[in-house]
């Protein structure tokens, strides 16, 4: 759990990284170890776990009703399979047998009243019939192409879009627009061009990043909010970054 982190430990770790006592050749090698070495620290103090949740498909004859029916379904169930005894095996048969005439008569009050209210219009009588009787159609990937080979496909396509598009524009001349002569006294001001950009402190970053919005995505090493707790430990390698991708532009 992240909230179950101990932040002392976690700053230490931090501190003892390659990330503070490493030089790197390029922008590229230091963001792949500033990923890399994060998340691996993460690792140690929240090991990631798996949960199975099964999702299903809503229908719009289900209610609360039925809800709690299961719900009392699974409680005499689980009371049954833990005393193997007839009369909870009796009351168990009776409470999922109570569900599924609860269900039935549920779905079909539904569908009759639809029915019902739609006997007029063949367009729509179709609609139903098709939902109830044919499974929504779903897009199906090539089955001779393995899930996670397709998925690293899918990224290098896009990956290679975004390349080539840096690509072409580096090439493109800068041509500056010609500006028209003007006086003194014009309104018009003609404003230098930028001939460098200004590497940042620490202290700036500092200010930059606490005034960003707090915001995380899957592609972060660690959350944007467990991140701002440790910052004071990261301005270092984050001031690093963003100075070498200043310079190498």
């Amino acid at each position: 759990m992240i909230k179950s982190i101990d932040l002392d430990r976690f700053r230490e770790d931090l501190r003892s990284s390659e990330l503070h006592n490493k030089t790197y050749p390029s922008l590229d090698d230091k963001v792949s170890d500033y990923d890399s070495s994060l998340s691996s620290i993460l690792d140690k103090h929240a090991p990631l776990k798996t949960k199975t949740l099964v999702c299903r498909r809503r229908v719009p004859w289900f209610n609360s009703d039925i809800k709690s029916s299961i719900k009392a379904k699974r409680k005499t169930e689980k009371k049954w399979r833990s005393s193997k005894s007839q009369d909870d095996l009796r009351a168990f048969k009776v409470a999922r047998n109570r569900v599924t005439n609860m269900m039935h008569r549920e779905r079909t009050a539904y569908y009759t009243d639809l029915i019902s209210e739609n006997g007029s219009d063949q367009g729509k009588l179709f609609r139903i019939t098709k939902s109830v009787l044919f499974e929504s159609s779903n897009v199906e990937f090539p089955r001779h192409i393995h899930p996670n080979e397709l998925a690293t496909n899918f990224g290098n396509f896009y990956a290679q879009k975004i390349k080539d598009i840096d690509s072409s524009l580096d090439q493109l001349d800068c041509v500056r627009p010609d500006v028209p002569d003007v006086d003194e006294e014009d309104e018009w001001t003609v404003a230098s061009p930028l001939s460098c950009l200004e590497l940042l402190t620490i202290e700036q970053t500092s200010d930059l990043i606490k005034s960003m919005s707090k915001k995380s995505c899957a592609l972060d090493p660690i959350l944007t909010t467990l991140a701002m707790q440790v910052v004071d430990d990261l301005l270092p390698t984050l001031s690093t970054m963003i100075n070498m991708s200043l310079e190498s532009r």
